[in-house]
């Protein structure tokens, strides 16, 4: 492929006058281009990992091109010190792309109950009340101005003191999804939930058996 067709897939590089992380996307992009042209299975490493860590289908049809995206996954792995796929999801949709509509479109793909309606469909039942959690925690992010609020924070934090910050950490759902559920079963379970009851309610939910 030429360097004129690889820069046309590109969102940023090629691009004048640019500060910020949008200079730092074209940064990224340009690498990507320089190494297609100098030997494309030089990004087999790098698609290898972006593809072990669940991601291969992850926005998929966006038109950004694989290689671009494992390389940003690569660089925001290595700056973040950890491997947070989740937050990698946010970063990559909220400050790459820019899209409030995909943004959206991302996080109900995630869930399995709410569809994006305004009015519940379920009568008072389990599925009643996940689909309300379902259905905030879209919203909570789906805001592509601010990042998740003190209150989300706060959820996570709980969820992982009470040591599930592995649990099904590869099967592609956000953590900050799982601890809204975890919260949830907690307020059913008064406060005190058992890692099998969590685990059992969550293998329900992700089949929609609930």
């Amino acid at each position: 492929m030429k360097e004129e067709d690889l820069i046309k897939r590109c969102r940023y590089y090629g691009r004048p006058n640019l500060e910020g992380d949008d200079n730092m996307f074209s940064f990224y992009e340009s690498c990507w281009v320089n190494r297609m042209l100098d030997n494309p299975n030089s990004l087999d490493w790098e698609i290898r990992e972006y593809i072990g860590y669940g991601l291969e289908h992850f926005s998929e049809d966006d038109s950004v091109p694989i290689g671009i995206k494992a390389i940003l996954f690569n660089r925001y792995s290595h700056w973040s010190y950890y491997l947070l796929i989740d937050e990698f999801k946010d970063w990559y949709l909220r400050n790459y792309l820019r899209s409030k509509e995909r943004l959206l479109k991302e996080w109900i793909g995630y869930c399995k109950y709410y569809n994006g309606e305004e009015v519940n469909p379920f009568k008072p039942s389990p599925k009643f009340y996940v689909w309300t959690a379902e259905k905030e925690w879209v919203k909570e992010m789906g805001s592509i101005e601010e990042s998740i609020s003190d209150e989300m924070r706060r959820l996570l934090s709980r969820y992982e003191r009470e040591g599930y910050g592995v649990f099904e950490l590869l099967d592609g759902i956000p953590k900050t999804l799982k601890a809204v559920l975890f919260s949830l079963v907690e307020k059913w379970n008064e406060g005190v939930v058992s890692k099998e009851t969590f685990a059992d309610f969550y293998n329900r939910w992700k089949i929609g058996d609930l």
